[in-house]
C-alpha cells in the first residue's frame, strides 16, 4: 500500500506532519478531514530498494505550488498533488433523484462511522448496492479518491446531484471532524419528512384513480347507452322526467358535440398540469398550495422541520447567519420560506438582528419566532432549532395521521352521488314506460 508524508493543521491551528499509508491521495485526504485537520501538503513516499528497512531515511516533503504542480523526475524520490486539485465531473456522469442521494449520503455517514477507510468502505457499497444509480455513483467517487480528488471535490462536481446546502454540510463534518454524525442526522431528517410526504401521495393516489376510472366509465355510458335508453324513450313517446332530460343532454355534449366537449376536458387537463408545475416552481403556486384543507399544512410543517433542522446544523458548524440563513431556505423545499429566508438575510448582512428582521418571514410559526432570539448564541440557538424541528416534525406525522385516512370515504361520498344520479336518470322513465305497458 503506497505511504504518503502529510502537512496538516489540526482543530486548535496546531500544525501537525507525519506519515501514513492509504489507498491513494484521496483517501488520505479525506481520512485526515475526517479528524478535523486542515490539509496543507500531501506528499508520496516513493517506495526505494531500502524502503522497508529501518536505516531509510524519509522522504523529503515538498509542498506544492499553488499555481502548478511540478512534475517529479526521474531520480526524486517523492511525486507531489495538489491538495485540491481543479476538477469537473465527466458529462456523463450520474443523475441521482432526491431518494437516491439520501441514500447515497447515508451511506456515506455509515462509512465514516464504522471507522473503515473511506475508499475500501464505498467499493464495498458499491458492489453491494442494488440501485444502479447508486451503485454508479459510488464507483465514480471511488474512482475520484484514486486519482487523489477529495471527497468534497467529487461531491462538488457534481452539483446537478448534490444540492448545496448537502455538500455545505458535508464541508462542515469534514471540518469538524463530526462527518458521520451530522450526515446520519441529516439522513434521519430526510426521510421521516419524506415518509410524510409519501403518505399524502399515497393517500392522494386512491381518489385520483378513483375519479378517473369514474369519469372513464361516465363518458362511455354517455356515449354508448344513454344514447339507446333515448332511442327507446322517443320510440315509446314516454314522458321523460327532468333528471333524464339532464342526463340525456349532457350525452348530446359527447355525442353531438363531442368536438367541444373534447376540448373543454383537454383544457381542463391542461390547467391543471398547469397549476401543479406552479405549485413546484413558483412562489405564488406554493402559496396557494399550502392553504389547500389538509393537505397544504401537512407540507409546510413538514418544510419548516426540515428550515430549523438545516439552520440548526449550520448554526452549531459556525456558518455565517446569512449563508446558513439562504442554504437553509433552499434545502426546505419550500420556496416562499425560500423566498423569505432569502431577504431575511440581506437584512442580516446590513446590520438588522435577526429577532427583528423575522417578523417580515411569511407564515413563520410564533414559537419558532421567539427561537430566534438566541441567534447571538450559537449553542442556545442550535439546540433550540432541533427541538423546533423535531416539534414541527411530530406536528406533521400527527396531521398525517388524523386527517390521511378522511381522504378515501371523502372521494367515495363524491362519486357515489353521481353515480346514483345517473341510475335514478336513467330507471326513472322506464318504470313510467312498465307503468303505461301494464
Amino acid at each position: 500500500m503506497p505511504r504518503y508524508s502529510y502537512r496538516a493543521v489540526d482543530p486548535q491551528g496546531r500544525p501537525v506532519s507525519g506519515e501514513e499509508t492509504a489507498d491513494s491521495l484521496g483517501a488520505l485526504q479525506t481520512l485526515l478531514e475526517l479528524k478535523g485537520w486542515e490539509v496543507k501538503a500531501l506528499v508520496e513516499v516513493a517506495a526505494g530498494p531500502n524502503a522497508d528497512t529501518p536505516e531509510a531515511a524519509p522522504a523529503p516533503e515538498v509542498t506544492p505550488s499553488p499555481e502548478t504542480t511540478p512534475a517529479p523526475e526521474a531520480t526524486d524520490p517523492v511525486q507531489v498533488f495538489p491538495v485540491s486539485p481543479t476538477f469537473t465531473a465527466p458529462e456523463n456522469s450520474s443523475q441521482l433523484t432526491p431518494a437516491a442521494l439520501v441514500t447515497l449520503t447515508e451511506q456515506l455517514g455509515q462509512v465514516a462511522l464504522s471507522g473503515l477507510p473511506l475508499e475500501a468502505g464505498l467499493r464495498t457499497l458499491a458492489e453491494e448496492n442494488t440501485d444502479w444509480r447508486i451503485r454508479r455513483a459510488l464507483r465514480e467517487i471511488c474512482g475520484d479518491l484514486e486519482q487523489g480528488i477529495s471527497l468534497e471535490t467529487s461531491l462538488a462536481a457534481r452539483q446537478q446531484s448534490v444540492p448545496r446546502h448537502l455538500l455545505e454540510l458535508i464541508r462542515a463534518g469534514l471540518r469538524t471532524a463530526r462527518f458521520g454524525q451530522i450526515l446520519d442526522r441529516y439522513v434521519q431528517m430526510s426521510r421521516r419528512s419524506a415518509e410524510v410526504r409519501s403518505s399524502i401521495r399515497m393517500a392522494l393516489s386512491y381518489p385520483v384513480i378513483l375519479w378517473v376510472t369514474a369519469a372513464m366509465i361516465h363518458g362511455l355510458v354517455m356515449i354508448l347507452i344513454v344514447p339507446t335508453f333515448k332511442e327507446i324513450f322517443v320510440g315509446f313517446n314516454t314522458t321523460i322526467p327532468f333528471t333524464t332530460r339532464v342526463l340525456i343532454g349532457i350525452s348530446d355534449l359527447f355525442t353531438i358535440h363531442w368536438f367541444w366537449t373534447l376540448s373543454a376536458v383537454l383544457t381542463v387537463v391542461g390547467l391543471g398540469a398547469w397549476l401543479y408545475l406552479m405549485t413546484r416552481s413558483t412562489v405564488f403556486g406554493r402559496q396557494v398550495f399550502c392553504r389547500i384543507p389538509l393537505i397544504g399544512p401537512l407540507y409546510r410543517l413538514s418544510a419548516l422541520a426540515e428550515l430549523a433542522h438545516l439552520l440548526g446544523e449550520f448554526v452549531e458548524n459556525r456558518l455565517p447567519l446569512p449563508e446558513a440563513l439562504e442554504l437553509a431556505g433552499s434545502g426546505c423545499g419550500d420556496l416562499e420560506l425560500e423566498r423569505g429566508c432569502r431577504a431575511v438575510a440581506n437584512e442580516v448582512r446590513h446590520g438588522v438582528p435577526l429577532a427583528e428582521t423575522a417578523a417580515t418571514l411569511p407564515k413563520l410559526p410564533h414559537g419558532l419566532r421567539q427561537i430566534l432570539r438566541w441567534a447571538d448564541q450559537p449553542q442556545q440557538f442550535a439546540e433550540s432549532l432541533y427541538g423546533a424541528a423535531e416539534m414541527f416534525q411530530a406536528r406533521a406525522r400527527l396531521h398525517a395521521a388524523v386527517f390521511v385516512p378522511f381522504f378515501e370515504p371523502l372521494s367515495v361520498l363524491i362519486v357515489a352521488p353521481v353515480i346514483g344520479f345517473i341510475v335514478i336518470a336513467l330507471f326513472q322513465p322506464l318504470i313510467h314506460l312498465l307503468n303505461d305497458l301494464s
